[in-house]
C-alpha cells in the first residue's frame, strides 16, 4: 500500500507525520501546506488592540508550550523513512492541478489528511484512491476549525473527540470510520485537551491505515452535520471568555458530570 500524508508544517503536523511514516511505513511522500495566518481573521484593531493582542500572546503562546512539552520528540523535526519524500506546497497553489499531478505521480492507495486547507477539485475528482482526514472534534457535532476549543468554550466538552473520516466535498461531513476522546482530568486546560486529541486521533489514523491496508475498512455516515466553525469566527474575546470559564472551575465542574454527559453522546469507535 502506497501512502501519502498531506498535512501543515508546524510540531503538530510533524508530529503526525513522524508517526505515522514510522509506525505504518508505506509512506512514499509528505505533501507539506506552507503555514498560511493563524488564529484569528486579522491583527486587533482599535481601542483594545493592546489587550487583544495580550489575550492572544498567552492563548497561542500556551499552545505553543503545550505542544513541545507533550509532542517534542516525535515532532521536533522532520523525519520522514529514506524512500520519502518531502514536498512543500504553497496555501494558494493547494487545490490546482500542478498539485494534483504530483499527487498522482505518487500513485498512491491513500491520501491521509491533517491540518491542511480544505480539499477540493482537481484533487478530489482526479484521484483514484482514498481520502482520510483526522478532524479534532467530533465531526457530527462539531465541524471546521479549532472545534475541541469551540466545545471547551461552550461548555460541551462531552464533544470535545478526535474523528477519523472520509473526505467527501463539504467540510468534516463525509463518512466516519472511528472517533475517540482523550481523558480529562482537573489540571487540563484548551491546549492539554487539544493535545492529547491529537494524540487520539493520530493512534486511530494508524489504525485506520492498518485496516485499509487488510482491506477491514467500515464507515457509518453520521446522520448530524454539527456546528460549523471557520478562522473568522475566532476573536481575541473568545480567548479572553474561555479564560475566565477555566479560571471559574469549567474543566472541574465537567468532570463532576462527565459519566453521564458523555453517556448521551454516541462517538463512532
Amino acid at each position: 500500500m502506497r501512502i501519502i500524508l498531506l498535512t501543515g508544517g508546524n510540531l503538530r503536523h510533524r508530529y503526525f507525520a513522524n508517526r505515522i511514516a514510522q509506525e505504518c511505513g508505506d509512506v512514499v511522500a509528505i505533501f507539506r501546506e506552507e503555514e498560511g495566518p493563524v488564529g484569528t481573521s486579522g491583527e486587533p484593531t482599535g481601542e483594545r488592540a493592546e489587550l487583544d493582542r495580550a489575550i492572544l500572546t498567552w492563548h497561542f503562546g500556551l499552545r505553543n508550550h503545550t505542544e513541545e512539552m507533550l509532542l517534542g520528540g516525535v515532532g521536533d523535526q522532520w523525519n520522514q523513512e529514506p524512500e520519502c519524500e518531502l514536498v512543500t506546497v504553497k496555501s494558494e497553489d493547494l487545490n490546482t492541478a500542478n498539485v494534483s499531478q504530483s499527487l498522482k505521480s505518487y500513485s498512491p492507495d491513500v491520501v491521509a489528511v491533517f491540518g491542511t486547507s480544505i480539499l477540493r477539485t482537481p484533487i478530489l475528482g482526479e484521484l483514484n484512491c482514498i481520502f482520510l482526514n483526522l478532524h479534532l472534534g467530533l465531526s457530527q457535532y462539531y465541524r471546521g476549525v479549532a472545534t475541541n476549543f469551540w466545545a471547551i468554550y461552550n461548555d460541551e466538552l462531552e464533544y470535545v473527540g478526535a474523528t477519523i473520516h472520509l473526505i467527501d466535498t463539504g467540510i468534516d461531513t463525509g463518512p466516519i470510520l472511528h472517533q475517540g476522546r482523550p481523558e480529562i482530568v482537573p489540571d487540563d486546560d484548551q491546549h492539554t485537551i487539544g493535545t492529547k486529541a491529537l494524540i487520539v486521533g493520530t493512534d486511530l489514523m494508524i489504525k485506520t491505515l492498518t485496516e485499509c491496508r487488510e482491506g477491514r475498512l467500515k464507515w457509518r455516515q453520521a446522520t448530524d452535520k454539527g456546528r460549523l466553525y471557520l478562522r473568522k469566527d475566532f476573536k481575541p474575546y473568545h480567548a479572553r471568555k474561555l479564560r475566565e470559564k477555566l479560571n471559574a472551575g469549567l474543566i472541574p465542574r465537567y468532570i463532576a458530570q462527565s459519566r453521564e454527559l458523555k453517556s448521551k453522546v454516541g462517538i463512532i469507535q
